[in-house]
């Protein structure tokens, strides 16, 4: 039923989640949507984004921590990534400069979440 496209999907997926085979900046439409299908995340609005929206807000929204003071032990600890890149401060706000074909991908060791720029 999965088959070999199946499994070429979640190789391309655990690529760009964390290695460095795909910079997260220059994936494809196709490449965008394996992550959309296949991790579970986020939609966002620009309005909430407009109301500084930070790194703690998002990690309690997708799910990756349980409130606002784990999230923020999480960035303290250098744990959190935005797009692969590490994020080092609690009060980075989440502009919507760093969505990628309307989505942004969140990461803490192996737990992934997706942040969907809604239109």
């Amino acid at each position: 039923i999965h088959g070999k496209e199946a499994a070429r999907r979640a190789e391309c997926t655990s690529d760009i989640i964390f290695g460095d085979v795909f910079p997260f900046s220059t994936l494809s439409a196709a490449q965008i949507g394996f992550l959309i299908k296949d991790i579970p995340g986020a939609v966002l609005t620009a309005s909430l984004i407009k109301n500084r929206f930070t790194i703690v807000d998002a990690l309690v929204s997708t799910k990756l921590a349980s409130s606002k003071a784990e999230g923020r032990r999480l960035v303290e600890g250098k744990g959190v990534y935005l797009n692969n890149k590490l994020i080092g401060a609690p009060d980075y706000t989440i502009a919507t400069d760093i969505f990628i074909q309307r989505v942004a991908l969140l990461r803490i060791g192996k737990k992934v979440a997706v942040l969907s720029l809604k239109k």
